[in-house]
């Protein structure tokens, strides 16, 4: 049985959507017919879980169309080996635009940067890892980001590096944005128009740093975009329920707590991706570039969930 809170346990968008592909892979290493179905509903399982992350939609649709494709369904052992194969692919593929992302991000940190962030984002601790490398002298002020508290975990993550670190509660950004040099957050997802998927209170650091003068960096692979909002569809933004005293309950206070948000394209400097930096704005060409057209033409993975259940299912 694979619960919400599984799905959710992993720090950082990309680290979040590799784990489960690996976990996917390893479920049908048994390679029969019965595993490859486990994993197959695995992954679908994390997708619907999960629909506010880009780069789990947008590979498990790869490996849906890669199994759609193969061969004989009777022969299990090619289908375990192509997911054995793919997965491979896509990590290294996922890690190379992701280095690359984060180099890219570097070359714009400046010696005496204050940079501000909020949560916890692989690429965005690689981006200040490198700079610091390379001898730039940078302090970083991290959000500690509730409810879950990534951004203890980033803290924690650049402190090990050398890397001179402050931690702030949520409500401290507008107040601490003075000090800033630079804003720079992570990614979930891209939307068609720009605006970027972040963990909750990301648009309030966008706000402050626009009313600052400080500019905002978003650091996410091209994989990050989501060809579906095109086509109007929404990027789903879960809420969890926090304890609260027992005396509020009593009183009938109910918590709910958003995860993510919506940080606005006009409030976004530039996205560095492992192709370069770019406006929101230029979104539309990235995809078209990725998918060959503009609209593209996607199928619905709930669509080739079923197609690709009816194959794997045939001579059982």
């Amino acid at each position: 049985m694979h619960t919400h809170r599984e799905f959710l346990n992993v720090l950082g968008a990309t680290e979040s959507a590799i784990n489960i592909i690996d976990n996917f892979r390893k479920i049908s290493s048994r390679k029969d017919r019965g595993s490859v179905l486990e994993a197959v509903e695995y992954l679908y399982k994390a997708y619907k879980t999960r629909r506010y992350s880009a780069l789990l939609i947008n590979t498990t649709r790869k490996i849906f169309e890669k199994l759609l494709e193969a061969g004989n369904p009777n022969n299990i052992e090619d289908i375990a080996r192509t997911i054995d194969e793919m997965v491979e692919r896509i990590i290294d593929e996922v890690n190379q635009a992701t280095d690359r992302a984060a180099e890219i991000m570097s070359k714009r940190i400046e010696d005496g940067d204050v940079i501000i962030t909020l949560s916890y984002s692989g690429s965005v601790l690689k981006a200040i890892k490198r700079a610091h490398d390379r001898g730039s002298e940078i302090e970083v002020i991290v959000s500690e980001s509730r409810p879950i508290g990534e951004g203890l975990e980033m803290a924690k993550h650049l402190a090990r590096i050398g890397v001179k670190t402050t931690l702030i509660v949520d409500s401290a950004i507008r107040a601490s944005i003075e000090r800033a040099t630079k804003a720079m957050l992570g990614a979930e997802a891209i939307a068609a128009n720009g605006a970027v998927v972040n963990k909750v209170g990301s648009a309030v650091l966008a706000l402050a740093a626009k009313e600052a003068r400080v500019r905002l960096y978003i650091v996410a692979g091209t994989y990050k975009i989501l060809p579906e909002t095109i086509f109007g569809e929404m990027i789903a933004l879960p809420s969890v329920e926090e304890e609260i005293p027992n005396d509020l309950k009593e009183m009938g206070v109910k918590n709910i707590t958003p995860l993510f948000e919506a940080i606005s394209p006009d409030l976004i400097d530039a996205i560095a991706t492992e192709r370069g930096f770019i406006a929101p704005e230029a979104i539309p060409f990235i995809v078209r570039e990725v998918y060959g057209s503009w609209p593209p033409n996607l199928k619905s993975l709930e669509t080739m969930y079923s197609e690709l259940k009816s194959k794997l299912k045939k001579g059982v």
